[in-house]
């Protein structure tokens, strides 16, 4: 139940974002407005229905103010945020990101944070695909991490990890250089929480 609820609420962003563009003169869609700066690359969505206000904002540079009291690692580059907020306070926030940080450094890292925001580990679980951790708390607070190894290509295309003993390294048979892939963590931070939002804050997208 836990997770279906998370997911309805990430969901909600998106659902938001499609009410807006409903048919002109549907008396049942909720008002509001969309907006996309080209430039910064962020979408604003407002709307407002029977449950009073909703906002979204999505951008892959936004990547705080966070629902939760835990912050990003130093080192994230954040790939896709977004941030749905209610009227009545609820935030729920959804950062996609990669580190060069190990997996195992990852996990750890937020394991620490979850405690030090009063936050109780619910579920842990680490294996060869990664680690999924999830820390609940009051007042709706949540933290659902997923970390695994991934390895980028110099495009930014995102490729399977080869296993030990495929070659991986390996250069080509006919002599030529390798590309240069990047092998980091790519990671999913969802978090649900009741704090009013700040002034967005944003982190360039490396």
């Amino acid at each position: 139940m836990a997770t279906s609820r998370l997911t309805a609420a990430t969901l909600a962003g998106v659902a938001l974002a499609s009410s807006l563009t409903a048919c002109n003169g549907d008396e049942s869609a909720p008002d509001g407005s969309y907006i996309y700066d080209g430039e910064a690359g962020t979408v604003t969505a407002r709307a407002t229905g029977a449950g009073g206000n909703t906002t979204m904002l999505s951008g892959p540079a936004i990547a705080s103010p966070l629902p939760v009291d835990i912050s990003m690692m130093p080192d994230a580059e954040v790939t896709r945020a977004t941030h749905v907020t209610a009227e009545d306070g609820l935030h729920i926030a959804l950062i996609e990101w990669i580190t060069e940080q190990p997996t195992g450094q990852v996990a750890q890292y937020y394991r620490a944070a979850a405690a030090k925001a009063d936050l109780s580990s619910a579920l842990d679980l680490a294996g060869s695909n990664g680690v999924t951790f999830i820390a609940i708390g009051e007042n709706r607070q949540r933290i659902t991490l997923h970390a695994a190894p991934a390895r980028i290509a110099p495009d930014g295309t995102r490729l399977p990890v080869p296993t030990e003993g495929e070659g991986a390294n390996a250069p080509p048979t006919n002599g030529e250089t390798p590309p240069a892939f990047r092998d980091v963590t790519a990671a999913q931070l969802y978090l649900v929480g009741t704090a009013p939002p700040r002034a967005a804050e944003t982190r360039p997208n490396r």
